[in-house]
Parts: structure tokens; C-alpha cells; sequence
């Protein structure tokens, strides 16, 4: 019998003694991938924290440089800016290619993200374009997220996914605003909040499928939660113009959420559900109940609600070890 076949063989008898589960198996597994590929799951090196850090200020170096030095033809700006991010983002490719240099290539590409659509907002007021206008707002973030679309395709660099990630919705809000030529409603902005956030979680478990771009799951999952959740919230409205329909369906959502969380085993849904049943029940006492009741009793209630929310959330946590 082969080693693969003994241990196999040692986790069916296990299982079949109920000494340990398969979501305990599944860890193991997944745990034994990370100790293996320790990129894929490991926080930002001090040493990336600095390169960011030193990027942001060359990056904000540029762009005092263009705006408070009098004098400077659109020429010159244009050079400090989106000349300069791409010869950043050049530096970055060659680094990127000598393995002793490639975590320093993360310092360049990010200089070359803030510039870029920096500096082809300069190109555009340059050729006489109202940079506030939308649609030269969708020029600039279109031409963005197709040029570091190109780079994600040919390098595969877990950076570019969320420069992607940022420019993407950048564009998506700006495509969204010329589709409206009246006057926007807040509940537009809601709506469009919420496709955000739940394209955030779908992309962030399909992303999750690739042990490479993994670690980016959290970060989507975390802002697509907070984007679907607080939108769906904010469009359930306050009394007497409430919406029944989502002050119905939040709990669901909610409920939802936090199932997801056990389902997937992740703690960014149960922190996020277990924060917003909270607040729709501090919302749905005091709207509906501080009158009736008298608010001192609505409080009482809404606290022991509360409580027994935040019992669900450490049950939850204990029982499916989502510490």
C-alpha cells in the first residue's frame, strides 16, 4: 500500500469513528497548502508596507509638483505624470522578471497605478476637455482598468487585480451616471451600491477557487458585504416613508449572510451579518416601537435583541471555529 493510500485509508477510518469531520479535514488540507505556498495566504511584509508608503509619497511628490509650481506647460506636467507612471510601470516589468527583485516591482507598479489616470487627466484638459464631465471621467478610468486588464492577463500579479478591482468600479459608476440625464435619486446611488457590493462577492469567491489569488477574498468579501448589506439597509428608509419590501427582505439578506458564513467558513461574513442584524434591530425598535412602548421599554427590548445577537454571533464562531 503507498504512502497516499495510507493515509487515505487512516482519514476514512477517522471519519467513520466520528473522530474528526470533514470541514476539519478540509483545514488540514487547506492549511497544508499555505505552510507550502506561503504567498498565498501571508499578510503584507513590513518591507511591502514601506514600499507603499514610499510610493504614496512620490505619488503625492508629482502631483504637488504639478499643481503648486507656476509656470509649467501642460507638456511638462504630462511627463511628470503619465510619462512618468509609465516608465514606472516599466521599471516594475523588469523587476518583476529578476526573482530577487520582484517584491520591489510592487513599489513601481503602485507609483505607475496613482499616475497614470493622473496624468491622463492632465492629457484630457490639455486637449481642452472638461475633466469633471462623466464622460471624460469613463475615458479615464475605461482607459485605466483596459491597460492594467492587459497587464493582469500577461503577468498575473495579484496587484493588478485589485488596481482592476478599484478602476472597475470607478468605471462602472461613471458608465452608470451617463445613463441618467435627469436628476439623480439617492436610491439610484443605493441600487448601484449594492450591485457593487454583490459583484464584490461573487468575485471574491471566484477568486477564492485559485489558491494564487486567494488572499484577495477577504478584502472583497468585506467591502461587498458592507456595500450589499448598507445599501439594502439604507433603502428600507425611516418612517413614514419607509419601503416594506426591504425592511422585509433585510432580515433575510441578513440571515443569509450569516449562513454563508458557516457554508464558507469565513469570518467577514458573521462579523458584517451579526453587526447589521444589530443595527436593523436598533432601526425596526425605534421606528416602530419607541412610540407605542415608550422609549425607555423599546430600549430595553432592543438590548436584549441585541444580546441575543451577539450570543448567535459567539456560538456561531464557536461551534463552526470561525476564530
Amino acid at each position: 500500500m503507498t504512502p497516499k493510500e495510507e493515509a487515505l485509508n487512516y482519514i476514512t477510518k477517522l471519519a467513520q469513528t466520528n473522530f474528526v469531520s470533514r470541514d476539519e479535514v478540509l483545514d488540514a488540507y487547506e492549511d497544508g497548502l499555505s505552510e507550502h505556498s506561503p504567498n498565498l495566504s501571508r499578510k503584507m511584509s513590513i518591507s511591502e508596507v514601506l514600499y507603499f508608503i514610499g510610493a504614496l509619497i512620490v505619488s503625492i511628490g508629482a502631483f504637488f509638483l504639478v499643481y503648486n509650481t507656476e509656470g509649467l506647460s501642460s507638456s511638462v506636467k504630462i511627463v511628470f505624470t503619465l510619462i512618468f507612471g509609465l516608465v514606472n510601470f516599466s521599471i516594475g516589468v523588469v523587476l518583476n522578471s529578476r526573482k530577487n527583485l520582484e517584491s520591489v516591482s510592487f513599489a513601481f507598479f503602485l507609483i505607475s497605478a496613482f499616475l497614470i489616470p493622473f496624468g491622463l487627466n492632465i492629457a484630457f484638459d490639455a486637449a481642452g476637455q472638461n475633466t469633471g464631465d462623466i464622460g471624460v471621467q469613463a475615458a479615464i478610468s475605461g482607459i485605466s482598468l483596459a491597460f492594467f486588464f492587459v497587464a493582469q492577463f500577461l503577468m498575473k500579479k495579484n496587484i493588478f487585480i485589485f488596481f482592476n478591482v478599484v478602476f472597475g468600479t470607478w468605471f462602472f459608476i461613471a458608465l452608470t451616471d451617463l445613463m441618467i440625464t435627469g436628476p439623480i435619486d439617492w436610491q439610484f446611488y443605493a441600487y448601484r451600491i449594492l450591485v457593487i457590493g454583490l459583484s464584490y462577492l461573487f468575485l471574491g469567491q471566484f477568486l477564492k477557487k485559485n489558491p494564487i489569488t486567494a488572499p484577495l477574498s477577504g478584502f472583497l468579501y468585506a467591502f461587498g458585504i458592507l456595500g450589499f448589506l448598507g445599501s439594502a439597509m439604507s433603502l428600507g428608509g425611516w418612517s413614514p416613508d419607509q419601503n416594506i419590501f426591504w425592511e422585509l427582505i433585510f432580515p433575510v439578506l441578513v440571515f443569509g449572510i450569516l449562513y454563508l458564513s458557516v457554508s464558507m467558513r469565513n469570518k467577514s461574513f458573521l462579523v458584517f451579518g451579526t453587526l447589521f442584524l444589530m443595527g436593523y434591530i436598533g432601526k425596526i425598535t425605534a421606528e416602530y416601537f419607541s412610540e407605542g412602548l415608550g422609549w425607555p421599554i423599546a430600549l430595553m427590548i432592543c438590548g436584549i435583541l441585541v444580546i441575543g445577537a451577539g450570543y448567535l454571533f459567539v456560538y456561531i464562531r464557536k461551534k463552526y471555529n470561525l476564530a
